[in-house]
């Protein structure tokens, strides 16, 4: 599962975190730039960028990761 989040989990990340779970396990967090509060808001400019982190996904022994700079 791949997606943006809003929460106070991570506070180090910033206002918006992009996270990757994979078989159950977090496998990477990376800050995110913050678009607005509300997800509808922002809905159409997640989905291009959804595109672009799925395009450039990769695995590394066996587990889902973007290169440093892919997360918008």
């Amino acid at each position: 599962m791949v997606g943006w989040h809003q929460d106070e989990t991570h506070t180090e990340l910033g206002e918006c975190h992009f996270q990757i779970n994979y078989r159950g396990e977090t496998v990477q967090r990376a800050e995110a730039t913050f678009l607005d509060a509300h997800p509808l808001n922002v809905l159409d400019r997640r989905l291009d960028d959804l595109v672009d982190a799925l395009d450039a996904l990769t695995w590394d022994d066996g587990t889902p990761s973007l290169p440093a700079g892919a997360v918008k």
